[in-house]
């Protein structure tokens, strides 16, 4: 934690994720969802996309944040333009049960197609449940 956090204060993304991963998960930290969130935002502001996707997460669920499925799903449109599988995976999500976006399974379906193409396992299993 404490080289994440001489990483972070230099304005480091990865620092900064990485920061906000141990607290979101509580270690080496006490759990801290709200700063957890002030993490991900710094390293998302930089394009990392996994602090995109994460972040996205914590606006889905609410987690330190108040939740905002649009927030979420615009946070997940990023990481998956990226190429990021787990955003792509997101955004199939948000398609699949109109999360910050009106419900369309066959946008879910081509973004579940996206992630599982890169291997994402719970994409896959998605798709066969969609088709």
């Amino acid at each position: 934690v404490n080289w994440y956090y001489k990483a972070a204060v230099q304005g480091y993304s990865w620092g900064e994720y990485n920061l906000g991963l141990q607290f979101k998960n509580g270690r080496g930290v006490p759990q801290d969802l709200k700063k957890a969130v002030l993490w991900y935002e710094k390293s998302a502001k930089q394009g990392n996309l996994w602090a995109l996707n994460n972040l996205g997460v914590c606006y889905l669920n609410g987690e330190g944040t108040r939740r905002n499925y649009q927030k979420a799903f615009e946070l997940f449109w990023k990481a998956a333009e990226g190429n990021y599988s787990y955003g792509q995976y997101n955004v199939g999500r948000c398609y699949e049960n109109g999360w910050g976006v009106e419900q369309n399974i066959p946008k879910a379906v081509e973004w579940y197609r996206k992630a599982a193409d890169q291997g994402h396992q719970d994409a896959k299993k998605n798709l066969e449940w969609l088709q």
